[in-house]
């Protein structure tokens, strides 16, 4: 199953894959670390002086509608692009923004599941112009507006409906089985 973790900056996406990904045995990775190296730092290190990855990525923040433009730029012939090399190497892709990109994916067929994690009693959203999803192009939607312990509880609970869609799937068709 490859499952798409979306929503607000500084909502809890990462911390939601990682836990996921530990409870169902799999990867996770973070889709603006992975489009730092990729699309990101090679452009903005000169204008930023950044030195490392990790430069370009600790001062995101300061640039987001930069780097929306430019991981937009990296997919704009194949608006599957990041999600197809993102796939290769994890089945747990955390934080797509743009609606090409969410539409394309969908279409396409690349992801299984698509979670909203919601932390807006805590945290502010974020604008339209860098944040293109919303809450209603999730399957399901993770709260976290509690504390860690007040996520674990549903992050089980959404790991076995996870578990029970990948087998329903995978025995679909199998002749006597009602599934």
């Amino acid at each position: 199953m490859n499952i798409l973790i979306i929503g607000h900056k500084d909502h809890g996406k990462d911390e939601v894959g990682l836990r996921l990904g530990q409870l169902l045995g799999c990867k996770y990775l973070s889709s603006s670390l992975f489009m730092c190296e990729r699309a990101v730092l090679p452009t903005l290190a000169p204008l930023y002086g950044y030195a490392t990855v990790k430069d370009c990525y600790d001062d995101r923040d300061n640039h987001r509608q930069e780097w929306f433009d430019l991981i937009y730029a990296y997919n704009r012939k194949s608006p599957t692009r990041t999600a197809d090399e993102l796939l290769a190497e994890a089945s747990i892709y955390v934080g797509m923004r743009n609606r090409i990109e969410f539409d394309a994916n969908l279409d396409k067929g690349n992801f299984d599941v698509v979670l909203w994690v919601d932390a807006s009693k805590r945290k502010p959203k974020e604008s339209h112009v860098s944040m293109e999803l919303t809450e209603e192009d999730a399957d399901y939607v993770v709260c976290n507006n509690g504390s860690l312990g007040d996520l674990h509880p549903q992050l089980v609970y959404y790991a076995s409906l996870i578990t029970t869609r990948a087998l329903a799937k995978e025995y679909a068709n199998t002749p006597g089985l009602i599934v």
